[in-house]
């Protein structure tokens, strides 16, 4: 008899520090985030701030029609200047036995800084896997709260990590994008040439639900020409999008291994 397999589907890690560079206030922050996102900012009981502080196991109704109870566990461990929260949520699938496995943790460093882990993931009893087919279950939105909140400074990669899309509209910030492009240690760009309003609501859904694994940069016609001058091989059609991984500026001379 086989076991459970895990499939998992979605996985980011981010380093957090203080904005305004007060120690101990990034776990604070993500430990207020994590509770509020798991009691939906209130509409429906949830473990508290205060409960988060040692371990714990809970039941939450399911957040959408249709979708079951979620079974919640979490273990806590370390001191004052280190910590760690590693949480576990179990949620039922409509459509069959598997489980859908969201683990968060959310730890403090010694320096004051700390960091942010979700993996997304489902839980398969027969072992057999194929792609999750619910519309509901997308990047959670503790990640939108945790990027939107002005006094956290959130980085993947030394990059600063925001949940948006990044306007490159002259030719002398074009410049600046290929410099980034030619980066080997950065998250891939994906590159998008709006021109209509479908173009632009696409970016801003992608910068979302790719935060941490992609940035998002929007080109026009002057910009998109300049990156397909230096680089034919990422040229953005117009209207459309093209994911640009490390690539050398010309005339870079290209290391020996």
């Amino acid at each position: 008899m086989r076991g459970a397999a895990v499939q998992a589907l979605y996985a980011v890690s981010f380093d957090i520090r203080s904005a305004q560079e007060q120690s101990g206030r990034v776990y604070e922050s993500l430990r207020g985030h994590l509770a509020d996102w798991l009691g939906h900012h209130g509409r429906i009981p949830a473990p508290s701030v205060t409960e988060l502080d040692r371990d714990g196991r809970a039941v939450l109704v399911g957040k959408f029609p249709g979708h079951g109870d979620r079974t919640v566990s979490w273990t806590v461990a370390g001191d004052e200047l280190t910590r760690a929260l590693r949480m576990t949520i179990h949620q039922p699938l409509s459509t069959g036995p598997a489980q859908f496995v969201t683990r968060v943790t959310v730890s403090q460093s010694d320096e004051g800084g700390g960091g942010l882990r979700i993996v997304m993931g489902r839980e398969i009893p027969d072992g057999w896997i194929a792609p999750v087919q619910d519309p509901q279950l997308k990047r959670p939105n503790l990640l939108r709260a945790v990027l939107g909140d002005q006094g956290l400074e959130v980085r993947v990669l030394s990059q600063l990590a925001m949940g948006r899309y990044e306007r490159i509209r002259e030719e002398s910030h074009a410049d600046v994008l290929l410099n980034v492009l030619a980066l080997r240690t950065r998250l891939p760009i994906l590159l998008i040439h709006p021109r209509d309003q479908a173009g632009w609501s696409a970016a801003a859904d992608a910068s979302g639900q790719l935060a941490g694994l992609s940035q998002v940069v929007t080109l026009n016609y002057v910009t998109a020409q300049a990156v397909r001058r230096a680089h034919e091989q990422v040229a953005v059609p117009s209207g459309g999008a093209r994911l640009g991984l490390a690539r050398p500026r010309p005339g870079t001379p290209r290391s020996l291994a």
